[in-house]
């Protein structure tokens, strides 16, 4: 949201209410539920439900919590110095006059709906109909969505069972198969999207997250040999251009778009490990997140995210909590 009340989205990315629910199911397990909104079970079933069967629903912005105040217009972001000099962001061409303000989005309806393709069984990119094509495999959480199995609603358990072979075959089709590396967003069928320049969407930032994915996954269920595969191909990759120093974007093939080290996807090649073979290559990576001071800066937000949550994965805090009174089916889990 805007300061003032305006959304800079009319939907929301759902790889925040996959761990939204997910949350709420471990507190309800971990201190049991109270009333309101603190029946963490009630409010986690009912997000999963709504994720998955959410209507149709269509409005015409500008949408406000304050309706008597004009919309917000963002100025367009100018980048920073460092971020030039890092090359996240390429420089402007000499001479070129500062970025003017941007003219207010159209004004048209916007629909959104379910945050889940029913048809791929997996979920979207984001849930409005200019989104909904497409995935980001660093969405999918099947570690996850095997509990939901098990806890969530009902009606819905055999879907995210499903979901979760989906997203662990998803993994391997939109990964490089030497590199192991994979893009920001891919069409369902795990086939490339062309981005604006026509190239292939490449990997980038939300890219560091999906290894991470997987191989929490494989931590707790071990389910899907392919994932040790996948954590071994990246590593290697990563190794071969210098634990202190790789990217952190790449295209699918290797080469390097950026010239900047970034400490989130450090911590997240770590966490990888959890599925990769343990040696010197999976202990490097390790030793690198151990070894790096806590993330300060412009980046904090996002390196410090992931490093908080890389640190609690690969020190084994951050784990399955299990209910205390058995009203599901039973865990199988590695822990």
């Amino acid at each position: 949201m805007n300061t003032d009340g305006t959304p800079r989205s009319d939907s929301p990315a759902p790889d925040g209410e996959e761990y939204f629910v997910m949350s709420l199911y471990f507190a309800a397990n971990r201190w049991g539920s109270g009333k309101g909104i603190y029946d963490y079970k009630s409010q986690a079933d009912h997000l999963l439900a709504l994720m998955r069967h959410h209507p149709m629903s269509t409005g015409t912005p500008p949408f406000r919590l304050k309706p008597d105040q004009p919309p917000y217009v963002p100025v367009r972001r100018i980048p920073t110095p460092a971020a030039i000099e890092n090359g996240a962001i390429p420089p402007p061409p000499a001479g070129t006059p500062a970025p003017p303000r941007p003219a207010p989005r159209p004004q048209g309806p916007r629909t959104v709906g379910p945050m889940v393709s029913e048809e791929y069984k997996m979920i979207l990119f984001v849930p409005n109909s200019g989104g909904n094509t497409f995935s980001d495999p660093s969405y999918h959480l099947p570690a996850f969505y095997e509990l939901w199995s098990r806890w969530g609603p009902a009606e819905d358990r055999d879907f995210w069972a499903q979901a979760a072979d989906v997203s662990r075959a998803y993994f391997v089709k939109v990964s490089d198969p030497v590199t192991g590396l994979g893009p920001d967003r891919a069409n369902l069928d795990g086939s490339a999207m062309q981005g604006f320049n026509g190239t292939k969407t490449p990997f980038s930032y939300d890219s560091w997250r999906t290894a991470s994915n997987w191989a929490v996954d494989y931590s707790w269920w071990h389910k899907d040999p392919q994932e040790p595969v996948l954590s071994d191909r990246i590593q290697k990759f990563l190794f071969s251009q210098g634990v202190d120093k790789f990217s952190d974007r790449y295209t699918l093939d290797g080469q390097p778009l950026s010239k900047r080290h970034s400490t989130g996807m450090v911590a997240t090649t770590a966490t990888s490990g959890l599925a990769a073979t343990k040696g010197p290559t999976s202990k490097a990576f390790l030793d690198a997140l151990w070894n790096t001071p806590v993330p300060a800066g412009e980046q904090r937000y996002y390196d410090g995210m992931l490093y908080l949550m890389s640190l609690l994965h690969t020190s084994g805090q951050f784990r399955i909590w299990k209910p205390t009174t058995a009203t599901s089916k039973p865990l199988s889990a590695n822990r």
